[in-house]
């Protein structure tokens, strides 16, 4: 449903920005960050996790349940694994239960992907590093009234479940190590269902054109009979390397084909394209997080695919607005419903250098771009808040799984409430000497008044309001009914 979105003047501002106040009544922002769109509600946390932990390295949600991927626990043997399940009761999140993999050994990395569909989660061990279990395993726990309990598990090739996905009764699960005749690293996906009370393969899916360290199925999404798998390290016969593709595959008549390989609009060297993939109702967001953007190396960018009659169409890049060299815009995305969610690293407009989410909500023509979700107390770079997302309803899970948090176990988990709310926009943010500012009032109610407050460091110029006058938004624009 698209909001009424009054929007504001634009102003000419020659000296950065102090604070700006904008509302019905008392509601205050800061110009360069905008008002806090998302409201954080809970951080996730454990202590029974040991050793690294890695507490967050993979995040799944649906509704008011929660998986939380811990593949460097220690406990029985190092990077063996677990799974935190937390349960949302009455608006509070509580920490329900641990899963371990059946026969959990040294190496496992259980945990390491997750996903979860109303009472079935499935739980990702690929064993990497392991010599033990090359192969990788996926297990399935369901929900049987009281705790979660694993009912399958499966095997098949080189870094088996690395990647994993779930809609209704199928599962996607993606080996992108898997060696093909001739083809080290081809990577390949295998599909299971689930029928009376049984899981079985329904098929494994290959790229049609695959090459040697493609690492196809480094990422997976599946809704209803589409799925798509992403290579981020595929090139072309250039020697062009990890341009990185999209496959997409259809069901039909009993049978998954592959019916298009998507690459970016203006594909580039070393962009990465496809690492990351989230799809909710026909609407695809894809991370390319090493695409050279604005002129910086790695400064990323994310693409939005839709489905239609003739398949997936790009309609859409997003960019970061701090465009930085390594920024590495789309190391992680989310989508729900409207919104689309983007990780960056490094400086964010307030100078925080832990990074943030971006949103980008659709108005009707468009995803627009709003303020950024960060964590209540900014964290360093090297504690990665946000590399891990995930998304369901108007709830948005950011990790940051490398943060050191003693006594507990390293990394946490940031829980935000991402409903609409009023707030301003600012671009460029931050604003410096000579920039022109567009300050943009969203999601108030149109007609309504509105007050606009600020203050500035240094001298400006006409046409800026100075400080007492007042400004009548007459024309507000409204999108949507």
């Amino acid at each position: 449903m698209s909001p009424h979105q009054p929007e504001g003047p634009s102003t000419d501002v020659h000296r950065t920005a102090r604070r700006v106040w904008c509302g019905t009544a008392v509601a205050a922002c800061i110009l360069w960050g905008g008002l806090d769109l998302a409201a954080q509600t809970a951080v996730l946390t454990t202590a029974r996790v040991q050793g690294p932990g890695l507490f967050g390295r993979s995040l799944a949600i649906d509704g008011d349940y929660a998986l939380v991927g811990a593949p460097g626990d220690a406990n029985p043997a190092n990077y063996t694994g677990s799974v935190l399940v937390y349960h949302r009761v009455q608006g509070v999140w509580r920490e329900e239960q641990k899963l371990s993999g059946a026969g959990g050994a040294l190496l496992d990395y259980f945990g390491q992907s997750v996903a979860i569909a109303g009472k079935v989660a499935v739980v990702g061990a690929p064993a990497p590093l392991s010599k033990t279990n090359p192969t990788g395993t996926v297990h399935v726990f369901r929900h049987n009234g009281t705790s979660w309990v694993e009912e399958a598990s499966f095997q098949r090739g080189q870094g088996f479940g690395s990647a994993v996905a779930i809609d209704g009764n199928r599962i996607v699960v993606g080996a992108p190590m898997t060696r093909l005749p001739s083809f080290d690293g081809a990577g390949a996906v295998w599909v299971f269902e689930h029928s009376g009370n049984t899981w079985a393969q329904q098929a494994m899916l290959v790229a049609g054109d695959a090459s040697t360290s493609d690492h196809f199925g480094t990422s997976v999404a599946i809704e209803g009979d589409h799925i798509l798998v992403g290579a981020p390290t595929e090139g072309d016969s250039a020697n062009l390397s990890a341009i990185g593709s999209m496959y997409a595959f259809h069901y039909v008549n009993g049978t998954w084909s592959q019916t298009q390989k998507l690459r970016a609009s203006a594909a580039a060297e070393q962009s990465f394209f496809a690492r990351r993939i989230a799809i909710d109702n026909g609407v695809a967001l894809v991370g390319a997080h090493g695409k050279k953007a604005g002129g910086y190396w790695a400064s990323g960018q994310a693409y939005v695919f839709k489905l239609g009659t003739a398949g997936w169409v790009e309609t859409q890049v997003l960019n970061t607005p701090w465009p930085a060299t390594n920024t590495q815009f789309g190391l992680s995305v989310a989508i729900s419903g409207d919104l689309l969610c983007v990780y960056a690293r490094g400086r964010d407009g307030k100078g925080n250098t832990g990074g943030a989410v971006h949103p980008f909500r659709w108005d009707g023509q468009r995803y627009a771009a709003e303020p950024p979700f960060q964590q209540a107390t900014p964290l360093n770079q090297e504690e990665g808040f946000g590399d891990e997302l995930a998304a369901s309803g108007s709830t948005l899970l950011a990790a940051a799984y490398i943060q050191n948090a003693p006594p507990l176990v390293e990394g946490s988990v940031f829980v935000f409430d991402t409903a609409p709310r009023f707030h301003t926009w600012v671009q460029p943010m931050p604003i410096v000497v000579r920039d022109t500012a567009k300050l943009a009032l969203r999601q108030g109610i149109a007609g309504s008044p509105m007050l606009l407050c600020f203050g500035f460091s240094g001298t400006t110029h006409i046409p800026l309001p100075w400080p007492g006058s007042s400004i009548d938004i007459v024309s507000p624009l409204v999108v949507g009914v």
